[in-house]
């Protein structure tokens, strides 16, 4: 297969048309006609390849339960014994032994914090790898700078969303 150059344009057609070509060899050596499958290995050689890798999942709580782990996606290398709630919005990601990446080569992404605080707080999240874990504390600014934790699943069922990338 071909790796596709970078000023291509396209135009697709159903895979029951006829592309054969019927034109002068010099219009002929300006078209290509390139598959799915070639575009394919140009984004796998590099073209759209990414600097990391990526860890997608979900914390969420119903209520004062214990909170529940879920893997949305995973290209790491990363795997976890458990998932734990220290205490009122603090939260701790066990990673398994030999699991866990480099601290420089690692950023953590909270996004998706969903409280049934009132709207006039400011909810926000703190992360942290910190050796084999993965630390997460939640709460809101209810102003004047004070910070009070909050559990995910105050109120209803609620989540929190988190990316863990791991640089190459």
């Amino acid at each position: 297969m071909a790796v596709i150059p970078n000023g291509q344009k396209f135009q697709t057609l159903s895979s029951n048309v006829d592309t054969t070509e019927r034109m002068s060899a010099l219009i002929n050596s300006r078209e290509a006609t390139f598959t799915m499958a070639d575009i394919t290995e140009t984004v796998n050689a590099g073209g759209g390849s990414l600097p990391y890798s990526s860890l997608f999942l979900r914390i969420s709580q119903s209520g004062t339960d214990n909170p529940t782990l879920t893997i949305l996606s995973n290209d790491t290398d990363i795997t976890f014994n458990g998932g734990f709630r220290n205490g009122v919005g603090e939260y701790q990601l066990l990673m398994n032994s030999g699991t866990q990446p480099d601290e420089e080569n690692t950023m953590v992404l909270v996004g998706g914090y969903h409280s049934n605080q009132s709207t006039d707080y400011n909810n926000n999240a703190f992360t942290k790898l910190k050796e084999q874990s993965v630390y997460c504390r939640l709460g809101y600014n209810a102003g004047g700078g004070t910070f009070t934790k909050s559990d995910i699943g105050f109120g209803g069922t609620e989540y929190i969303l988190m990316e863990i990338r791991v640089f190459s």
